[in-house]
């Protein structure tokens, strides 16, 4: 067996190693960075990668009454959303698989910073 044979799978295994670490290095920073986005900027950086993939019920969305009178027909609509869901008085809701409320404080636990740090690395999203 030819010495250059074995090389060779050796040295491409070193390289798609090295890639691969440093992907997984550039994930990391960009989770850094958004970890150190205003909550805003994060929330509309988050519901960007949500429309783009078609994740609607995972967006974030200010808990106001304006916001939810876009999203519910009727009072009747929002009462039985937020009954049957996890809904209170908190800053940001998001709906559920079911249709109804879930409202929280904090938008990051309700992210998933390494999907978004990969769609930021996919479309050269500068931040």
């Amino acid at each position: 067996m030819n010495s250059l044979m074995v090389v060779i799978p050796i040295l491409l295994k070193e390289v798609i190693i090295k890639k691969v670490y440093n992907i997984m290095k550039t994930i990391e920073n960009i989770i850094e960075k958004l970890q150190n986005l205003t909550e805003m900027k994060l929330i509309i950086l988050w519901n960007q990668y949500c429309d783009d993939n078609s994740l609607t019920d995972d967006e974030i969305h200010d808990n106001e009454e304006y916001t939810l009178n876009e999203f519910f027909s009727s009072v009747d609509d929002a009462l039985r959303a937020a009954y049957y869901g996890e809904y209170y008085d908190d800053k940001y809701f998001k709906l559920n698989a079911y249709g109804n409320l879930e409202s929280f404080n904090y938008p990051k636990d309700y992210m998933d910073l390494e999907a978004l740090a990969e769609y930021v690395l996919d479309n050269n999203i500068n931040l």
